[in-house]
């Protein structure tokens, strides 16, 4: 495969996706608030195992950096927004994208209001369909801390196997803290 593909998306413009219930959008800086607010939410950061935003400062700076790792081609961050409301609903994303092995690894937050209505399953079915046919990417991957059982269990349904459970391998919060990996190939789907 040409690892040109999965590049050629970045020189246009941001691939917007759309599912039933939810529009997959660009970052703006109009998101600023709804972005502190997810990322500063107990329920939400639980399993993330990664700093708190804490000022509307730090969501901005984090806001840049998810819209600069678009331009540079590493990473592609998506709002997931409600179609009917458009109101803000949590985030899609893949990052560490590898074009030499076709591969990237996947992360998702949805605010609590929005938890149990299978919204994250319609947007990360989208994400793996665009993931494997447009970016013709090999595989996706996922690194989910073993105690988040809706995440894992979302990721059992659209196929992701286990693959690795690796002890203690991530220090944070003062302790170590153990990493499960699920991975997804573009045959399994």
């Amino acid at each position: 495969m040409n690892k040109e593909n999965s590049k050629n998306i970045f020189e246009g413009p941001f691939p917007e996706l759309f599912t039933e219930r939810i529009t997959l959008r660009e970052f703006n800086m109009t998101d600023v608030d709804d972005l502190l607010e997810i990322r500063s939410d107990d329920s939400v950061m639980k399993y993330m195992d990664t700093n708190y935003l804490k000022s509307k400062k730090e969501a901005e700076q984090f806001l840049i950096k998810i819209v600069n790792g678009f331009r540079e081609k590493k990473q592609i961050s998506w709002v997931l927004e409600h179609r009917l409301n458009k109101k803000f609903m949590g985030y899609i994303g893949l990052f560490s994208i590898d074009y030499k092995n076709n591969f990237a690894e996947t992360g998702y937050a949805l605010k609590p209001d929005y938890q149990g209505n299978g919204y994250m399953r319609e947007a990360l079915k989208e994400i793996i369909r665009f993931s494997f046919e447009q970016l013709k990417f090999h595989r996706l991957e996922a690194n989910v801390n073993p105690e988040n059982l809706s995440s894992i269990k979302l990721l059992e349904k659209l196929n992701f196997r286990r693959e690795a459970h690796f002890r203690e391998n991530y220090f944070f919060g003062g302790k170590y803290l153990d990493s499960v990996i699920y991975g997804l190939l573009e045959k399994d789907i």
